[in-house]
């Protein structure tokens, strides 16, 4: 897992950093701003991208301190354990800011299935050590949770590689190499090892009261556009989570790409983070 470069944020592992609020009198409202903003980044999240979002929080909620997650793709593959060790690291380092050390303080904000993963891991984690759940305020999913269908997963896979390589028949099947590696890495490595399925294990957890309380809200952020992530994976998901006692909100896009939500419409993405934040706080006051 390599160590993040962005400026005004503190490493407290090789894939966890924090950034605390330059002035605590910054805000007018203090009091219902979040004490801490956990954003589990996707997978290979540059330094310029997360800090579209950093930037974007820092103006929503400047006394809050920003935790940020990042993990590699064989990170999160060949080393769970230490994700998971590290994600319990970011929810303990949130909760050491939260009045009272009340998770209902703290906002998590979620990225892709390698959000999803680390935010997963990470709750299970601090629930065994622990022996209660983590129970944050709210939980913003964007892009994720993908398919657990192995066939859905390779065409998506396939999807992406078709139009980030170039139109040569080497590129095209280097490619089709990736989209299988990358597939079976997800599918098949965890089935030998004894797991479920990557994209299975991240639809489960998500909706299991052992890692998220029914007492979190959540949003989702999706778009018919996202070439990584149908938008009725998505739309399911919530669906089941609803059928099962949360609080669910759905925030569709048009058009935009997987992870790309905010930057088609940043009025809208951040109006809503805003909004949710507010509306929840408010009913458990």
């Amino acid at each position: 897992m390599s160590k993040m470069s962005l400026p005004t944020f503190q490493q407290l592992t090789p894939s966890v950093a924090i950034s605390h609020p330059p002035s605590p009198t910054t805000a007018p409202s203090p009091s219902a701003a979040p004490s801490a903003i956990l954003l589990f980044t996707w997978l290979g999240a540059g330094p310029r991208h997360i800090a579209k979002y950093t930037a974007g929080y820092r103006a929503l909620f400047p006394t809050s301190a920003l935790i940020l997650v990042r993990i590699e793709f064989w990170g999160m593959i060949g080393h769970p354990a230490s994700a998971e060790r590290q994600g319990v690291t970011a929810i303990e380092a949130a909760l050491a800011t939260a009045r009272d050390a009340d998770p209902a303080r703290v906002l998590v904000h979620v990225w892709s299935n390698g959000g999803a993963f680390m935010y997963q891991a990470a709750a299970g984690g601090y629930a065994r050590q622990h022996k209660a759940p983590f129970a944050p305020g709210v939980v913003f999913l964007d892009s994720t949770p993908g398919s657990a269908r192995f066939v859905g997963a390779y065409g998506k896979a396939l999807n992406l590689m078709k139009a980030v390589l170039p139109r040569t028949f080497l590129m095209r099947l280097v490619g089709y190499g990736y989209a299988v590696l990358f597939v079976l890495a997800l599918f098949v490595l965890p089935r030998l090892r004894g797991y479920r399925s990557l994209p299975g294990m991240l639809r489960r957890n998500l909706n299991d009261v052992k890692y998220v309380p029914k007492g979190t809200a959540r949003s989702y952020f999706y778009s018919d556009g996202d070439e990584l992530i149908e938008k009725e994976w998505v739309e399911r998901h919530g669906e089941e989570a609803r059928e099962r006692g949360y609080d669910v909100s759905f925030v569709e896009f048009g058009g935009t790409g997987h992870v790309a939500h905010m930057k088609g419409d940043p009025e809208r993405y951040w109006g809503h983070v805003r909004e949710r934040w507010e509306s929840v706080t408010t009913r458990k006051e």
